[in-house]
């Protein structure tokens, strides 16, 4: 069977059958992408669980081995053997952890949630009025320029319409068309993701306890399949995705959360409008790099320039200073060097996640291509010192068109 498999027709026989299956998934997405959007969804509302169990567990991870560290060290005196203080340990910071998931949900339920929901409320019922007063304040202002004027109209007469619009189908009809259908879907969808947060929780609990198993058990399984070569270049990679997934992933989620505490509090001090919707629209879209400030930023400058353009002013001003703060002290300080790449590879793997996968995929795409990065950079780097050959890149550079040497460029001497 082992020279069966090891044969080079069995192998092009695999690489074939897979390859027409990727033809053939894509095929129906280009086709049929309603159908395939089906599956795709149907797929995640079962691993939805799954899901916030994963991300959970990577949040916690830091925090729990930590805990585990400490407490470890401070009673393991008080037990006869380690293994017992180790159980004991985990069993603690399992229930801290759990302490901590649970005071977190409750403050957000209790607190942010319904603030949120207010002030969603109440911009939505007062939209058709501020668009009103910004149209007439248009005509005023912008009279010597009529076409911008003319544009201003139909954007408030389109985005009031908008407005009423979603009103009517979502709140007062619904698309089944009875308000209390509509309800009783709510609480159903309410009910069913109360349930997914209980099971992600408890899947949170169980993999911050058995990481360690459930890694060895992965790493036996890839020992016993591949070759020794193979395997550890598995490891290689694994280890990569495990750091960058871990620090980014981590690092951006902290990282919104103080900025978007840091929005809520300016904006407070400062009597802007609606400031918990627009500290959440911050600190939510502030987890996708490089982009995210102004994917959140612009629609909140809008939000604040319909009620007051001289609070828009302010606002701007504001986001513009949190965002230099974050950007050169705050993130690096939280986030650090996870990610490993520049600007130019964070822009292109947030469009191609982005466009494929939308806000997911701007989000993943970055630590997903970071890894991809990081391996084959890795990969090859050995192949060069195989070779004799340097690995640096600036190794390679070529300035000569320019009539500058690298030397002096990558040089850490001043010139006299």
């Amino acid at each position: 069977m082992k020279e069966f498999f090891r044969s080079v027709y069995v192998k092009a026989a695999i690489a074939l059958i897979l390859s027409g299956m990727v033809i053939i998934l894509f095929y129906n997405i280009i086709n049929e992408p309603e159908g395939v959007g089906n599956v795709f969804s149907a797929f995640n509302r079962v691993m939805m669980p799954i899901y916030i169990g994963l991300v959970l567990a990577f949040i916690m991870c830091p925090i729990y081995n930590k805990l585990v560290r400490g407490i470890f060290r401070r009673t393991s005196f008080a037990f006869r053997t380690d293994q017992k203080a180790f159980v004991y340990a985990r069993a603690m910071s399992s229930f801290i952890v759990l302490i901590i998931i649970i005071f977190t949900l409750v403050t957000v339920v209790l607190t942010i949630v319904p603030q949120l929901i207010n002030s969603i409320a109440g911009l939505i019922s007062v939209m058709p009025e501020r668009l009103d007063a910004f149209q007439l304040w248009a005509e005023e202002n912008w009279s010597q320029f009529p076409q911008i004027a003319t544009s201003i109209n139909e954007f408030a007469n389109a985005s009031s319409n908008t407005v009423i619009d979603w009103i009517e189908t979502n709140i007062l009809r619904g698309e089944n068309g009875s308000l209390a259908i509509e309800v009783s879907l709510g609480i159903l969808n309410t009910v069913k993701g109360i349930i997914n947060i209980f099971i992600g929780i408890l899947l949170c609990i169980y993999l911050l306890n058995y990481k360690e198993r459930l890694f060895a058990q992965a790493k036996k399984a890839s020992v016993s399949i591949f070759s020794a070569h193979r395997a550890e270049a598995v490891h290689e990679f694994v280890s990569i995705a495990n750091k960058t997934f871990v620090g980014f992933l981590v690092g951006r989620i902290i990282d919104a959360f103080v900025i978007g505490a840091i929005t809520y509090l300016s904006m407070t001090l400062l009597a802007l409008p609606y400031p918990v919707l627009i500290s959440v629209l911050i600190g939510v879209t502030n987890v996708i790099p490089f982009f995210g400030p102004f994917i959140g930023a612009i629609p909140a400058f809008c939000i604040i320039f319909l009620v007051d353009p001289v609070q828009a002013f302010y606002f701007f001003v504001m986001i513009l200073l949190i965002q230099q703060l974050d950007g050169n002290v705050i993130g690096p300080k939280i986030v650090g060097d996870a990610i490993g790449l520049s600007s130019f590879w964070v822009i292109i793997a947030i469009l191609i996640g982005g466009g494929m996968f939308g806000f997911i995929g701007m989000f993943l795409g970055v630590p997903i291509f970071a890894i991809i990065y990081t391996y084959a950079d890795k990969i090859f780097k050995k192949k060069l010192r195989r070779k004799n050959m340097p690995d640096n890149t600036e190794d390679y550079l070529v300035y000569d068109k320019y009539c500058v040497s690298k030397e002096a460029l990558f040089s850490d001497k001043k010139r006299d």
